[in-house]
């Protein structure tokens, strides 16, 4: 029966065969060029990830690139190969190069396989790989970003800061109540939700309630989902064929459906603030000034769509972002006892209320800047970094030669983790971040100096929010929200590691974009 089977389909199974030949043979021929005869067969890297795209594909979809690129560059070097056409550095100079402004080169553009909006929506200031159109509405947006502008928000910001503490201190009085020492609290929870209240309400004109709730409001909680479903989308984009199989016939229809429930949410509050009749300092004022009124001119202004667009990015750019440092900072305090009693004696010794504590007032406050740099050191939100392409034409980082459309990253938490930029990488040592000279600050009883052993760190090599013309744009405003609410949860509590707790490894945690986070178990004790 198999042999009459055979006889019948002999013509079908001949060309079924050939296909499979063919795909065969061109995926060999792929592979021996790639790995001898590819422009970077010379660049040092594991042949397996130098071979093809798949092992590099595999490391981002399993939320282990981070930890699998750092473990390639303690391996191969500062300069190793990733995939046949991409290229990471581990070095101080690649900052400059792909990301600041070179006098005689071109900008190296944001990777398209990552910063792509979903189907059906337009690009805006973060997603976009057009230099001009960048510029243009940053143009307009920086206004809500600069330090006259923070200043008149800082009423709204500490008002939430306010509603934190006070939410924070019912639950530790509720516990005293039922005869407990502490309260014991998931402080990634807390963090998310002061962070997702203050840009909302400085996106939007209102808050989402979450600390009012204490629950992440429904729109938020999809966000999470829906940064998580931008890797998967980045990995098919290797493969043009298989993102058309994916989004046509593999995506559950339920996926696409939260997707533009998350966007056209995003819109209903987009429109309500502009629609709002009140003034107010907040990020969509410098837009109703000038945006909508100059789009029509060519180079200025936004459009409807691109500040929907770009809306909908900046709430989840940043208050994600925020809330993951947090959360990080929080845990390597807890865990180190000498870094934690500095900063306590460092913002208790300088106010004598509570309600001296501002964001003006934290600038300088030099021991509290130093956690929060550290911080960022071990627990960049996005530590798989923003990857770039070289120009057309091609371009030289760290004086290799890279043809036009290379990809190219410099990774972080390689950088951050490394033995060859700071002493005892892995440990949460503020103090390094402290002037060479001693100093104190504020009326401390303490002496702030760098020491000796940590006077030869990298701190140069550290850029938390990018540099060049894509730097963040909201670097100011996050620092501000990391100070204020670091300062006013150590002047309110005293903070500790719950007893019995089992404890997480932030090292170990997987990234799909941003650090996917564990909670984070707190002990709080009212002072």
């Amino acid at each position: 029966m198999f042999a009459k089977f055979l006889d019948q389909h002999h013509g079908l199974l001949q060309l079924l065969l050939l296909g499979v030949g063919t795909v065969l043979v061109y995926f060999l021929y792929n592979v021996v060029t790639n790995l001898f005869f590819h422009h970077f067969a010379k660049i040092p890297g594991p042949k397996l990830w130098a071979a093809t795209r798949l092992r590099f594909v595999v490391s981002l979809l399993s939320g282990n690139l981070v930890h699998d690129v750092r473990k390639i560059h303690e391996r191969y070097g500062e300069i190793v190969r990733l995939a046949p056409d991409e290229i990471s550095f581990a070095k101080e100079e690649a900052w400059h190069d792909i990301f600041g402004i070179r006098t005689g080169h071109k900008p190296f553009s944001k990777n398209p396989i990552y910063f792509s909006p979903p189907p059906g929506q337009p690009h805006n200031i973060v997603t976009t790989a057009n230099v001009d159109d960048h510029a243009r509405m940053r143009r307009v947006l920086n206004y809500a970003f600069t330090p006259t502008a923070l200043k008149a928000q800082e009423p709204i910001i500490e008002s939430y800061v306010d509603l934190l503490i006070s939410r924070l201190k019912e639950k530790a009085i509720s516990t005293q109540e039922n005869h407990g020492d502490s309260a014991v609290l998931n402080m990634v929870d807390w963090y998310n939700y002061v962070a997702f209240d203050i840009v909302g309400d400085l996106g939007f004109g209102e808050p989402l309630n979450c600390l009012k709730e204490g629950v992440l409001h429904p729109w938020v909680a999809m966000i999470f989902n829906f940064i998580k479903g931008m890797t998967l989308a980045a990995s098919t984009r290797y493969y043009p064929w298989l993102e058309f199989i994916l989004m046509r016939f593999l995506v559950p229809e339920s996926i696409l459906k939260m997707a533009e429930d998350l966007y056209q949410l995003a819109l209903d509050n987009i429109h309500r603030r502009m629609n709002l009749e009140q003034q107010r300092k907040d990020f969509m004022t410098p837009v109703l000034d000038q945006g909508i009124l100059n789009a029509g001119e060519e180079g200025k202004g936004m459009t409807m769509p691109e500040i929907e667009s770009t809306f909908s990015m900046l709430i989840i750019a940043g208050s994600e972002t925020v809330g993951s440092t947090l959360s990080g900072i929080t845990y390597y305090l807890i865990q180190t006892p000498f870094a934690l009693e500095k900063l306590n004696r460092e913002i208790r010794h300088a106010f004598t209320e509570e309600s001296q504590i501002t964001i003006t007032a934290l600038k300088e406050f030099l021991y509290l800047n130093a956690v929060i740099q550290e911080g960022l050191r071990l627990c960049n939100p996005v530590p798989a970094g923003l990857p770039r392409v070289v120009p057309q034409g091609g371009d030289t980082v760290c004086g290799v030669y890279l043809p036009g459309g290379t990809n190219v990253s410099v990774h972080p938490w390689t950088i951050n983790n490394s033995p060859s930029f700071f002493r005892s990488p892995e440990d949460f040592i503020p103090d390094r971040w402290l002037p060479l000279a001693a100093d104190s600050t504020n009326g401390s009883d303490i002496e702030l100096k760098r020491p000796a052993e940590h006077a030869n760190d990298h701190l140069s090599a550290i850029y938390p929010f990018s540099l060049g013309p894509r730097t963040c744009i909201g670097k100011g405003l996050a620092l501000a929200e990391l100070r204020l609410i670091l300062a006013r949860l150590v002047w309110a509590f005293d903070l500790g590691v719950p007893e019995g707790q089992k404890g997480l490894d932030w090292r170990t945690l997987k990234t799909f974009i941003i650090v996917q986070k564990e909670p984070v178990w707190v002990r709080l004790r009212i002072r």
